[in-house]
């Protein structure tokens, strides 16, 4: 409820049909309505996401090799035996909704599969990016990055990669290398299963051009300490946002990818 008083607003929470005043405050009220509905870490405002539901494709694939980016929604195939632990062909679908973005890339030791976002609305400070994936691979490792192009000549990296067959997150150092953060083992689910959606988000300060921390899986690192790479890049102000998967060895790897949210103003 917004009351008016020669030119100033006063703001209360909103009351039911006792009369009672709700506790979860207008800011939570708000976000409950209007943000997405995804959203794992709710700390930052809200500033972009894409849950793959619509058909207008907002990223940029980048492919080397011959993997695949496609939008695709689930199913489950009946079980061959009738035994519900040996299901065959299943597709993981998405975290919520019916749509998810598969992506595979091929088997070659440099090959990769990628999706990026364009970011140019946005506040120098702390950013976050997160996005959930499923997949019962047990090889190759993913990653998450942003670029940032500071506008006076100067690129800003902060990544983390994630290895599935050992359950190793590292980040990207200022040094140009990737260095061990922690292990952390990924949710294989049972035989036959569907495996749940996973979540890893990244938080970076633009400002100071630090790491700030990590999630994934529920767990929270602190990466304060970091400094973010950086190398001389001439270019307006703007913003990248990176998913990739690669292959550890000389297999194909598939991973679902669901729910991509950014936000600002994080703590």
């Amino acid at each position: 409820m917004v009351k008016y008083f020669t030119s100033r607003a006063f703001i209360t929470d909103p009351k039911d049909v006792w009369n009672k005043e709700t506790t979860i405050g207008l800011t939570e009220h708000a976000a409950r309505v209007h943000a997405p509905p995804l959203v794992y870490d709710r700390r930052g405002n809200v500033i972009y996401w894409d849950d793959y539901e619509s058909p207008n494709i907002k990223f940029y694939p980048e492919i080397k090799g011959s993997g695949i980016v496609q939008r695709v929604t689930g199913y489950i195939y009946s079980s061959p035996d009738g035994n519900s632990q040996n299901n065959v062909g299943i597709d993981w679908g998405s975290k919520f909704g019916n749509y998810s973005l598969m992506m595979k890339c091929s088997s070659g030791q440099y090959d990769y599969t990628s999706i990026y976002y364009v970011i140019t609305d946005f506040h120098i400070g702390k950013l976050g990016a997160q996005f959930s994936f499923a997949t019962r691979e047990d090889g190759g490792y993913i990653t998450l990055g942003f670029v940032y192009y500071d506008g006076d000549g100067e690129k800003w990296m902060g990544s983390v990669d994630y290895y599935l067959d050992t359950g190793m997150l590292k980040y990207l150092g200022e040094d140009s290398f990737y260095h061990n953060i922690a292990t952390i083992p990924y949710f294989t689910g049972y035989s036959g299963e569907k495996i749940p959606y996973g979540t890893i988000k990244l938080v970076v300060d633009l400002s100071t051009k630090k790491y700030v921390r990590a999630l994934f899986f529920g767990r929270e690192i602190d990466l304060s300490t970091y400094d973010m790479y950086h190398s001389p890049f001439s270019g307006i102000p703007s913003l990248f946002i990176r998913f990739w998967i690669r292959p550890t060895d000389s297999v194909s790897r598939t991973v679902y990818v669901d729910n991509f949210v950014l936000t600002e103003n994080e703590p």
